[in-house]
């Protein structure tokens, strides 16, 4: 499966929902996920990094209260 595929996977949202969250424009991510097309190969792990932020964020935001 294509990893851009499985990070949306992984965030339960849809294409829109993901597209709209990262700032990518909808086609792309339709064209990397279909693998028509490959993402530049730091966004991959920019996107990874980000999810990786906001969950341990989030843990911390409510382990705080």
């Amino acid at each position: 499966m294509c990893e851009i595929k499985d990070l949306r996977s992984d965030t339960g949202m849809s294409q829109k929902e993901f597209a709209y969250y990262f700032d990518i424009p909808v086609d792309s991510i339709q064209n990397w996920e279909t693998q028509r097309r490959k993402p530049p190969k730091y966004v991959p792990n920019l996107i990874k990094r980000i999810l990786e932020y906001r969950k341990r964020f989030g843990e911390l935001q409510n382990g705080g209260e």
